[in-house]
């Protein structure tokens, strides 16, 4: 797993062996340079932080610090309107890094907030993500936390 965490105006990497081809890990590498820059410049929402930035397998993941009065108020939405705040902190389709993942990658939104619990969302397919890193059932109806 390649981590960027903690500050992004000052990131660091780590290396692990990940399971996959050199081919995906030099395009999550790229992938990765591209994703640090651009969600430390990104001032979409006023509710939350971007805290980290790793690379997992074929994939990116983007870890967030919800503000605990909002965290409180999504857990009170509808699904369909909680999963298109997720949404919003995903990259737009035509951005380079969609380019760069390798065809199977995906940038995964996820936070561990109170009272909603760990969550993550797929950005590529718009829905929910299960603990093994699966899109979960219900294909983006319903964003429910992950255990």
């Amino acid at each position: 797993m390649l981590f960027v965490g903690g500050s992004l105006s000052a990131p660091t990497a780590v290396l692990a062996a990940p399971e996959t081809t050199p081919a995906v890990r030099a395009g999550t590498r790229a992938a990765l340079a591209w994703a640090v820059p651009y969600f430390q410049n990104q001032h979409v929402c006023s509710t939350a932080q971007v805290t980290g930035v790793a690379a997992r397998a074929s994939s990116l993941v983007v870890r967030l610090d919800i503000d605990p009065r909002w965290a409180r108020d999504l857990a009170g939405m509808a699904d369909d309107l909680r999963g298109a705040w997720f949404a919003l902190h995903c990259p737009f389709v035509r951005e380079p890094v969609w380019r760069l993942l390798p065809e199977e990658g995906d940038i995964v939104i996820e936070t561990a907030a109170a009272p909603l619990g760990w969550m993550q969302w797929s950005c590529r397919h718009a829905a929910p993500v299960d603990a093994d890193g699966r899109q979960s059932a219900g294909e983006g109806r319903s964003l429910t936390p992950v255990r």
